[in-house]
């Protein structure tokens, strides 16, 4: 006999699947320089989208060419860019790895 899920388990699980939509905002560190990072998300129906913007280099709205979100992580690349991240979310934090051009370096993304 398969047992129910308790309800409060069910709820935190949903809840922290809609919390991805919101604007992130995180600092790069390179070998150079340090380059502010935000990406925004919304919900359009069960779809996410998202734009990110990189205020340091004059750059805004810069589409994502991909993103999932299964369970507590977050996925996305911009193909023209070269770069993509995986993060996991952690309340009001996304944290991992921000990949370019072969460079890897840690983005943690916060919630503004």
């Amino acid at each position: 006999m398969m047992r129910p899920i308790p309800p409060l388990l069910l709820f935190a699980a949903t809840s922290l699947h809609g919390q991805v939509a919101a604007n992130w905002a995180g600092v790069l560190d390179f070998p150079q320089s340090r380059l502010h990072f935000i990406l925004h998300i919304t919900r359009r129906d069960s779809d996410l989208h998202a734009t990110a913007d990189s205020p340091d280099q004059g750059l805004s709205g810069i589409p994502l060419d991909s993103m999932a979100n299964p369970g507590q992580t977050l996925l996305f690349s911009i193909t023209a860019l070269n770069l993509s991240w995986r993060g996991r979310i952690e309340a009001d934090s996304i944290k991992r790895v921000f990949t370019q051009n072969g460079y890897q370096t840690e983005l943690d993304l916060q919630r503004k």
